[in-house]
């Protein structure tokens, strides 16, 4: 039993690895674009639909962040000993689940073409 305990957990801290990853590589892409397209200073109506391209890629970066990160958590639930454990993975996916429903609507609305 407790081999299969330490395979849970290993598998959770192998998906909170993947999740950092992901949204690292998600930044450096958004980052090495961004400077890039400034570099080459176009005009501000191709920049600003550059930009929401973007914000649509980065986007879904961190969804996929933290949807991975709420799969860590799921996975740690199994191995979770105390009911403390258990609220405070319970208090932190929903907090995952609200921000990536929010960023979300967010895309939704970038990618409509709205502007703030």
């Amino acid at each position: 039993m407790q081999m299969l305990h330490a395979i849970f957990e290993l598998i959770a801290l192998a998906m909170e690895v993947l999740a950092v990853v992901i949204a690292v590589l998600g930044a450096g892409k958004f980052i090495y674009r961004l400077l890039r397209e400034d570099l080459r200073m176009k005009d501000a109506a191709s920049c600003a639909f550059d930009m929401s391209t973007r914000r649509l890629e980065f986007g879904g970066y961190i969804l996929a962040s933290l949807e991975v990160l709420i799969i860590a958590d799921i996975i740690k639930t199994i191995t979770s000993q105390s009911q403390e454990d258990l609220i405070y993975l319970a208090v932190l996916t929903a907090v995952r689940v609200v921000i990536g429903y929010f960023l979300n609507i967010e895309m939704k609305h970038v990618k409509g073409g709205k502007t703030d």
